[in-house]
């Protein structure tokens, strides 16, 4: 079902600070590199910060230096977000070679 589009009287201003913003990148990056986040969720996520943080610039809702320490929270959660994707990977190639090299042991298994 399409997402009703609001009214322009409807129209709540945003109250989301740029330290609230921060904080909440913070915790998700910190959370994707001790592997309790899964990344393409934390990824998503970021990207919902990320339309936050446009939206509060769009609206000079924080300072330059505000938006400077947002875009180096998204930077951070990004790269948390890249080792995160980087595990997996190879903990996916060990398993595959584990496979391998079982599967070479036993040829008639």
């Amino acid at each position: 079902m399409p997402k009703k589009p609001r009214k322009a009287e409807e129209s709540i201003p945003a109250t989301t600070t740029a330290q609230g913003l921060i904080a909440l990148l913070d915790h998700i990056a910190n959370a994707t590199a001790q592997g309790q986040l899964d990344p393409e969720f934390a990824r998503k996520l970021g990207k919902r910060a990320r339309k936050e943080a446009d939206a509060l610039a769009a609206d000079e809702a924080f300072s330059a230096a505000h938006g400077t320490q947002v875009s180096a929270a998204l930077h951070s959660l990004e790269s948390a977000i890249s080792d995160s994707e980087g595990g997996l990977l190879g903990k996916a190639v060990k398993r595959l070679r584990d496979a391998d090299k079982r599967a070479a042991e036993n040829p008639g298994a």
